[in-house]
């Protein structure tokens, strides 16, 4: 048997197309599975977004996305795509909250993040796709 993360990682200058590849990719697999599945969606998420100026508000924004999320990829007849658009963001904040003397709201989201996206890899039908700009990957 084999297995897989089903997780993608697209680097390279910004402006090169890497986020028109993976909806142009998500829609050709949607196409060529769309015997097997009923319905594909693509949840699409900008990770400067994921941040919020109010404190402990960025781990419910996690929560409440990925919630829409679980929702869609409980139905076995559907297929979902979820794009992470810019992920080094995620992990510049996760660094320079650990340099610090205690774990601030950046961790935090990230944590949740990671969290979230952990608990996919049970349903097979998800497809996460990320993209950075950081081309010494």
């Amino acid at each position: 048997m084999i297995t897989f993360n089903r997780v993608m990682l697209l680097h390279g200058p910004p402006g090169t197309g890497k986020t028109s590849i993976c909806k142009a990719l998500a829609q050709k697999v949607s196409i060529r599975l769309g015997r097997r599945f009923t319905s594909c969606s693509l949840a699409e998420i900008n990770s400067h977004s994921l941040f919020s100026k109010w404190f402990s508000e960025s781990g419910k924004l996690v929560g409440k996305i990925f919630r829409k999320i679980r929702d869609l990829v409980e139905d076995d007849g559907s297929l979902c795509f979820v794009l992470i658009d810019e992920v080094e963001s995620l992990a510049a904040a996760r660094k320079s909250a650990l340099s610090g003397s205690e774990p601030s709201d950046a961790l935090r989201v990230v944590n949740a993040l990671l969290t979230q996206l952990d608990s996919l890899r049970r349903y097979p039908n998800v497809f996460v796709m990320t993209t950075s700009n950081i081309t010494e990957a």
